[in-house]
């Protein structure tokens, strides 16, 4: 019987453990892991995609909204770079009228960029 309750004692330290672990970790989670997270898709959404437009083989150039500005981002497989940061409020209200319009003007713009006839 001393073996059998050695194995018993050992397995119950084992799971007591692992619940300690899970529940520090599940702490971690709510607590710390949240802090200064962007949360995309959940409750009110800090960053919103309004644009994008394929330039180039695995290149696109994305107009993304987020708090206060709008960003166009130069998108490749390896970088991602900020072109251009629209802060003027007029400005984005005219974007995003133009989004709401379904109109394709960013498309429209960096397509004729693209051939020289800007």
């Amino acid at each position: 019987m001393i073996p059998e309750s050695g194995l018993t004692m050992t397995v119950l330290k084992m799971v007591v453990a692992l619940v300690f672990l899970l529940g520090i970790l599940v702490l971690f989670r709510r607590y710390i892991g949240g802090a200064g997270s962007v949360r995309i898709g959940k409750g009110s959404k800090p960053i919103r995609v309004i644009s994008v437009c394929h330039v180039g083989l695995k290149q696109h150039v994305a107009l993304i909204q987020i708090p206060g500005a709008l960003l166009v981002l130069g998108i490749t497989p390896d970088r991602l770079q900020v072109l251009s940061r629209i802060t003027d409020p007029e400005l984005i209200a005219q974007a995003l009228t133009r989004e709401a319009a379904d109109s394709p003007i960013f498309s429209d713009i960096l397509t004729k960029f693209k051939r020289g006839t800007t």
